[in-house]
């Protein structure tokens, strides 16, 4: 009797163990399923945040290259001149001292050396903006490595990646700071200066087309107004996209972050498992 008891003891103690087993492996198996849905999800999500930034970047670069920039009034300057009339009243020996209200000089000299500048600072804001477009751009290239990498389970690479993309976000979060910022100085800049040139233009608009000012000589200070007064709107562009690029880079860091922490948290469960077998023995 005493030996079919131990026998039914030991049974029952082995069907208690087992199920204690299978109950743990369950909860792990749960854990585990739980933590790769955590990790799939921070994973598809900074993917699409570093792609947008990504994209973002692309578009400030193609924005400064097809609005930032600067035609030349010097040819509608030389055309002026050329164009300009020869007999001033009864004196047929004289030239016309003014055209639209401002004198020869205006065209020939003050206007060249402005739009001579112009095309300078022109060209750099927009290399300098074209730039900014191409660093965002790279520097949203290590989180869309670190998803990949989380995608192949490659986790080498994904500490790796993340690492880095935890500067680069935040560099690139530093960019689009910059995009905002910048282009509302420059505006603010902008319209103090075209205050004093929609004075001129209001004077060379006060005339009647003729002698007095042709209209080479009106499309002059009209088309640097135009130009130069104009910028603020392209600016406004480039701050809308500045504003994007701020908001997709502390997502893509956010997720990074997450990522790392899950990382970390998933390393350390492994290193805890390995204890539980030898304490299961004592169920």
């Amino acid at each position: 009797m005493c030996s079919i008891r131990s026998l039914c003891h030991a049974k029952e103690f082995q069907a208690k163990k087992k199920g204690k087993s299978e109950h743990f492996i369950l909860i792990s198996q749960n854990r585990n399923n739980g933590s790769m849905c955590k990790e799939e999800c921070v994973s598809r999500w900074l993917s699409r945040s570093a792609a947008g930034a990504f994209v973002m970047g692309l578009c400030i670069g193609i924005v400064a290259f097809q609005l930032i920039k600067w035609e030349p009034i010097g040819p509608q300057c030389d055309t002026c001149l050329e164009q300009w009339p020869d007999t001033y009243g009864d004196h047929d020996n004289l030239t016309w001292p003014i055209q639209c209200g401002l004198d020869k000089t205006y065209y020939s000299t003050d206007m060249k050396t402005i739009d001579a500048s112009a095309t300078q600072i022109i060209g750099l804001i927009q290399l300098g903006v074209m730039a900014v477009g191409f660093v965002v751009c790279v520097l949203n290239l290590p989180p869309l490595c670190t998803a990949y990498c989380e995608k192949k389970g490659n986790q080498c690479c994904r500490r790796f990646c993340g690492f880095i993309s935890c500067f680069a976000t935040l560099a690139g979060f530093v960019c689009g700071v910059a995009c905002v910022v910048l282009p509302i100085i420059a505006e603010s800049s902008v319209k103090q200066i075209c205050q004093p040139l929609q004075a001129s233009v209001k004077l060379a608009v006060a005339y009647e087309p003729g002698d007095e000012c042709s209209k080479d000589c009106f499309d002059v200070p009209v088309s640097f107004l135009n130009q130069f007064c104009g910028l603020p709107a392209k600016f406004m562009i480039i701050t809308i996209i500045g504003l994007s690029v701020m908001l997709f880079t502390a997502m893509s860091f956010i997720l990074n972050a997450l990522g790392c922490c899950s990382c970390c948290l998933k390393k350390r469960e492994k290193e805890n498992a390995k204890v539980v077998p030898g304490d299961m023995n004592d169920y």
